[in-house]
């Protein structure tokens, strides 16, 4: 990669209220580098070409306030289009993550299963506790092996697709974290672009 050329990020948003400009400031303020590009659609209110795929170096898809996937919001236009754009990610072997609503995408997407139950409902800072599996991801490996992390949903993954194994859980979610066996393809139900502060603004 030449000097003044940068890599390229995918960020996809499923938000249409004042948390899509806190959740684009908190990624800006989290995630940017001199060369590194972020490219905000939202997948709700634009057309997701596939084509845009080609020149990102990775995808990451967002949270949401608005959607659940288990209170009938799969009947929406824009899942059917997300779904032909992680397919097209992952058979491209684009490096992915998936954001609590994203990381929900993402389960059902490759056969996992969610749950609405209040029992298992997390909104605030939580201790994330890392699984065992974890020692062998390069990524959370790295990580402590507890930590204070920042949750806000109801949807719950209480079956982890078959092709994945989990790598973190809280006191009361089995699976606040998962990769996908041999592709670059994680999923995480905390928000990493939030701290205690931010997450208040919301």
């Amino acid at each position: 990669m030449s000097n003044n050329q940068k890599d390229k990020i995918t960020i996809l948003q499923y938000r249409t209220d004042r948390t899509e400009e806190h959740e684009i400031e908190c990624f800006q303020k989290e995630f940017s580098q001199p060369n590194l590009d972020l490219n905000f659609i939202n997948a709700v209110r634009e057309d997701i070409n596939l084509e845009i795929l080609e020149d990102s170096s990775g995808l990451i898809i967002g949270g949401s306030t608005e959607f659940n996937l288990t209170a009938g919001h799969e009947a929406n236009s824009w899942l059917e289009s997300t779904n032909h754009f992680i397919s097209k990610a992952l058979n491209q072997g684009l490096p992915t993550l998936g954001i609590c609503f994203g990381f929900q995408l993402l389960a059902i997407h490759q056969g996992g299963k969610l749950v609405n139950d209040s029992k298992y409902y997390e909104t605030g800072s939580y201790e994330i506790s890392l699984s065992q599996s974890a020692d062998d991801c390069k990524i959370f490996s790295q990580l402590p092996d507890t930590f204070i992390a920042q949750l806000g949903h109801k949807d719950t993954l209480t079956k982890l697709p078959e092709n994945s194994y989990s790598l973190a859980k809280s006191e009361v979610v089995p699976h606040q974290a998962f990769r996908l066996k041999e592709k670059p393809v994680w999923g995480v139900l905390f928000h990493p672009e939030l701290n205690q502060v931010t997450a208040k603004e919301r």
